[in-house]
């Protein structure tokens, strides 16, 4: 039996009219009933303030913040949560969904640790518009330092991550300054405190033609909050190790810069590599055609996008049509 510990979600909405309904109602459907919910609208321009307002309406306990204009989701969800004082927390996207399950699974996970960790993490299962299962993500389980594992994406992804909530305001929150919220989190959290690996699939991720991490302007703004974590590396206390996956990290997002064609800050990157480690054949191509400015018109995105696809195709090919609320 676990304890009745309090657990805060956070569901951030932007323009999620399609879905929102849909994902307060799987956390409302938790098994594990001692929830805190709060929902953000960040100035959504569709319906989506309206629907929120009328669920609000039928379920009095789940709190909402209608923001006037978009604050960014570092900041909407730190000012959620400084309002709470529950003992775990999770934030989740208006367009993702939860297994009934999800939490009372992560708190016995919990219930079995000590306090050097911090955070549970599930597996994770892409979903289409109508919530069919198009893609599984594997997990290696860990055998590195958690920071490793972040760095070198061997081990966790990004999301559906169930936090202590103290351990969480620790660290100082989501850093506001950033365009995005999770990786530079994740690189902070796991230097600190141990992760540990649910070998279960309990969270849908709403994986969309639009969605905001597959849009190319989106990713290009990314780039400029990249340079602010490498700037927080350089003040880590850094293990030879470190260093080597930081450098091999570094080329990693530096290919991505040009792949993007943000020429303007490949360089900064593939300095950090040279910190590091040896620049390897393909990153000293990168570099020359980066000195001039050789463009590739989207094509790289695009090749992103399609093999994603691809992905999605071939699992379904192979695994048929399953709804992610099927048990």
């Amino acid at each position: 039996m676990i304890k009745n510990d309090k657990v805060l979600i956070v569901i951030t909405c932007f323009n999620h009219e399609k879905y929102v309904e849909k994902t307060i109602k799987s956390v409302l459907n938790q098994t594990h009933k001692n929830l805190e919910i709060i929902v953000i609208d960040n100035a959504s321009s569709d319906n989506s303030k309206a629907i929120i307002q009328k669920i609000a309406l039928e379920f009095l306990f789940i709190k909402t913040i209608f923001n006037e204009t978009n604050v960014g989701i570092c900041k909407a969800i730190n000012n959620a949560t400084a309002l709470s004082s529950a003992d775990y927390f999770i934030d989740l996207s208006a367009d993702d969904l939860l297994k009934p399950t999800y939490c009372e699974e992560c708190l016995l996970a919990f219930e079995t640790l000590d306090d050097s960790y911090g955070c549970v993490i599930t597996r994770v299962e892409d979903i289409d518009e109508q919530d069919t299962v198009i893609y599984k993500h594997g997990i290696n389980k860990p055998e590195k330092t958690e920071f490793l594992n972040m760095l070198t994406r061997n081990g966790y992804p990004f999301i559906g991550h169930f936090y202590r909530l103290d351990y969480f305001k620790n660290l100082g929150n989501y850093d506001e300054d950033l365009f995005f919220e999770d990786a530079d989190l994740q690189f902070r959290f796991s230097k600190k405190y141990k992760y540990f690996f649910l070998d279960k699939f309990l969270f849908g991720y709403r994986f969309l033609s639009n969605s905001f991490s597959k849009d190319w302007n989106s990713k290009r703004k990314m780039m400029d909050s990249f340079i602010q974590i490498f700037e927080k590396f350089e003040k880590m206390n850094l293990c030879k190790k470190e260093q080597q996956a930081i450098g091999h990290y570094a080329a990693h997002v530096g290919f991505r810069a040009f792949a993007l064609e943000r020429f303007d800050i490949v360089d900064f990157f593939y300095d950090k590599t040279k910190k590091y480690t040896e620049l390897e054949s393909i990153s000293k191509i990168i570099l020359f055609l980066n000195k001039y400015k050789v463009r590739n018109f989207g094509f790289t995105n695009f090749v992103w996008k399609l093999n994603r696809h691809r992905k999605h195709l071939l699992y379904k090919l192979k695994n048929g049509s399953r709804n992610f609320n099927d048990i």
